[in-house]
C-alpha cells in the first residue's frame, strides 16, 4: 500500500494513514460480514472506524494486529466502535515493554444497555446518579426500596452514589446501589483511572461500572457476558480470529530509516593486475589456478634456458701444500 507523503519530510500524513487503515480494513469485509449481526454491515463499521481514527492521531499509531483485533471484537459483538452512539471504543494505550501504541476494545455504558436487551429476558435496563442535595431513600430487606427524587435545577451538590435497576420479561426487578468509595475503589484499579473518561466523563464511568454489577446477576446473552469478560479485563477475546495476514511495512505508518551500505573494499595493485589478466584470458568470473594471496611467500625462482654458452667454470681450488716440519728425523 502507498502511502501519501508531505513533500518536505517524506513521511505519511494523516490522509495516508488513514486511507492505509482503510485498505486495510476493506481488504477483510469478508471476514466481518460472517460475524457481524444483521443489523450491521460491515461497511458501515469501517467508515465510522475510520472516521474516529482521523479524529484521533493515536489510533493512527498503533500497531495493526492490536486494531484489527480490537475491531473484530466490536464486530462480533455488532458495537459501532467509536461512533456517534457510544456503544463500544478503541482506546490507545503505550506498551512499556515494546514503547509501541496499542488498540485496546472497550464497552460503553449505551453498549452494556444495547446487549443486555439483546438477551430476550430483560424488557429494560437504566442507571442514575444520585447528588448530596437530591432525595433519595435505599432500604434492603424482604422488600427492596429504592426512592430518588432528581433536582433538575439549582445545585445538586456533590456526586453522591449512582445505581442500577432492571426490569425482566417475567415481572422481576433487579438493583445495584454503589456509592462513590465503590467507584473510586474500581477506578484506582483501572490503568486509565487517572486520564480519559474517567476525568472527562465521570458520571458516564459510574454509570457503566454499577451495570456492569448488575449484570452479574441478570440472565444476560453470550454477547454481553463476552463483552463484560473483554471489558473487565482490558483484554481481547482469544475466539477472535487472527486477520494480521498481509500486513507489511506499509502497514506500519512508523517510517525506518534506510540501512547504509559500506562500500567494497580497495583493491590492491596486484589484485587489479591479476583481475586485468583474467579478463583477458575470458576467466574474470573465476580466480586463476595457484593464484597465491597478497601475503604469500613468493615461489622459488627456476633457472631459465637462454642461447648463450655456458660461462666457463672457475678451476677448483687446489689444496694447500703440507709444509715439512721444521724438526728433523734421526734413524739410529
Amino acid at each position: 500500500m502507498t502511502l501519501a507523503t508531505t513533500p518536505a519530510t517524506g513521511l505519511p500524513t494523516t490522509l495516508g494513514k488513514v486511507q492505509t487503515m482503510r485498505d486495510m480494513l476493506q481488504a477483510r469485509l469478508a471476514a466481518f460480514r460472517d460475524v457481524i449481526p444483521r443489523h450491521l454491515s460491515a461497511e458501515r463499521l469501517v467508515r465510522v472506524a475510520c472516521s474516529a481514527a482521523s479524529r484521533q492521531p493515536l489510533l493512527l499509531q498503533c500497531t495493526p494486529a492490536s486494531f484489527l483485533q480490537g475491531f473484530m471484537l466490536a464486530a462480533q459483538l455488532g458495537l459501532e466502535p467509536n461512533g456517534p452512539m457510544g456503544h463500544a471504543y478503541l482506546i490507545p494505550y503505550r506498551n512499556g515493554k515494546t514503547g509501541q501504541y496499542e488498540a485496546q476494545f472497550q464497552v460503553g455504558y449505551r453498549g452494556l444497555v444495547d446487549l443486555a436487551r439483546r438477551s430476550g429476558q430483560i424488557v429494560s435496563i437504566e442507571a442514575h446518579c444520585v447528588y448530596a442535595n437530591e432525595k433519595h431513600r435505599v432500604v434492603y430487606g424482604l422488600e427492596t426500596v429504592l426512592e430518588h427524587e432528581p433536582l433538575l435545577s439549582g445545585d445538586r451538590g456533590p456526586f453522591l452514589a449512582v445505581y442500577a435497576v432492571a426490569h425482566l420479561k417475567d415481572g422481576g426487578v433487579q438493583a445495584e446501589v454503589m456509592t462513590l468509595a465503590d467507584i473510586n475503589a474500581i477506578r484506582k484499579r483501572s490503568r486509565s483511572g487517572d486520564s480519559g473518561p474517567w476525568v472527562t466523563d465521570f458520571g458516564e464511568m459510574a454509570r457503566k461500572t454499577v451495570i456492569k454489577r448488575l449484570c452479574k446477576s441478570l440472565p444476560i446473552s453470550v454477547e454481553l457476558a463476552s463483552a463484560l469478560e473483554a471489558d473487565s479485563a482490558s483484554a481481547l477475546s482469544a475466539d477472535i480470529p487472527d486477520l494480521s495476514f498481509g500486513l507489511d511495512a506499509a502497514a506500519e505508518v512508523t517510517p525506518q530509516e534506510a540501512p547504509v551500505e559500506e562500500p567494497p573494499p580497495k583493491r590492491t595493485r596486484t589484485q587489479q593486475v591479476r583481475d586485468r589478466i583474467r579478463e583477458r584470458d575470458g576467466n574474470g568470473d573465476a580466480p586463476a589456478a595457484g593464484d597465491a594471496p597478497d601475503d604469500a611467500a613468493p615461489p622459488p625462482t627456476e633457472p631459465q634456458e637462454t642461447d648463450e654458452p655456458d660461462a666457463p667454470k672457475p678451476p677448483d681450488p687446489q689444496p694447500a701444500p703440507q709444509q715439512k716440519s721444521a724438526r728433523t728425523r734421526r734413524t739410529f
